[in-house]
């Protein structure tokens, strides 16, 4: 009787089968078994909404500090530095996205992230750790712990020095027509996980001298288009100035490559 009853089942399984079976040849469709998670810890690097302060520093005039904003005229967050500089900046139309300028901290930190993130073992996070709007409380790795959220890592960047300045300024000879641009930024790493300081230290990019320099004027001409170079640049220049001069970068990360 087991028999029976046990050759019937399989008689119905394989009769129901046939009858839902498409006609004609047809492969069995492939699952393909889900991807494994990544189990590498991220690294996230300190967004900042608000640009830092720049310094106008004009010959014959005071130099100013204000939030660099956008030169369509941004209530509140224009360059200001003497009456030309003034001028110049507050000319345009409305503001718009296009001619707002980079924050050089922002690309700074996310560059060096990238560049330090092999070195960790840690993969680049989805999202940046934002900064404004956020109450930090608490002690500074519990201020750290709370802008990394999920990463591991985290790094910041402040810019100390961010100016236009003449090009004869601490230099000879004396040139009171052209200008430079200057930025000094410092860099720090935290491992919130161990609770320690990965990397401190500070890069120092200019405007290349051996370059034609620009006036005042052309500095800040065509929505600043220079300085908005300069800025993109900035990102790439520090990396390689901490790479090639900066001993416990280049113990972190490993010496930068030679270029012929």
């Amino acid at each position: 009787m087991k028999r029976e009853i046990i050759t019937g089942l399989v008689f119905v399984c394989a009769a129901g089968a046939a009858t839902a079976q498409v006609p004609g040849p047809s492969a069995a469709p492939t699952v393909s078994a889900p991807a494994a998670a990544d189990a590498r810890p991220t690294i996230t690097y300190v967004y900042r909404d608000k640009l830092p302060p720049f310094q106008d520093k004009t010959v014959g005039a005071t130099a100013f500090t204000a939030g660099l904003g956008s030169l369509g005229g941004l209530a509140g967050a224009a360059i200001v530095g003497g009456a030309t500089g003034a001028a110049q900046l507050s000319a345009g139309s409305e503001t718009s996205a296009a001619d707002a300028f980079p924050n050089p901290d922002n690309l700074i930190a996310k560059a060096v992230a990238v560049r330090v993130a092999p070195a960790l073992g840690a993969t680049l996070a989805d999202e940046p750790a934002t900064i404004e709007g956020v109450k930090l409380e608490g002690s500074r790795q519990q201020k750290y712990a709370q802008l990394a959220g999920k990463s591991r890592y985290l790094v910041g960047v402040e810019a100390m020095i961010f100016r236009s300045v003449w090009a004869s300024y601490a230099t000879w000879p004396l040139d009171f027509q052209h200008y430079i641009l200057e930025y000094m930024g410092k860099v720090e790493i935290y491992d919130v996980k161990e609770s320690k300081e990965v990397f401190s230290g500070r890069c120092f990019v200019f405007t290349n001298r051996a370059q034609p320099l620009p006036t005042h004027d052309e500095l800040f001409a065509n929505q600043g288009a220079i300085l908005k170079t300069f800025i993109g640049q900035a990102a790439n220049d520090c990396v390689a100035q901490l790479q090639d001069k900066n001993d416990q970068f280049k113990a972190l990360v490993g010496p930068a490559p030679k270029t012929n």
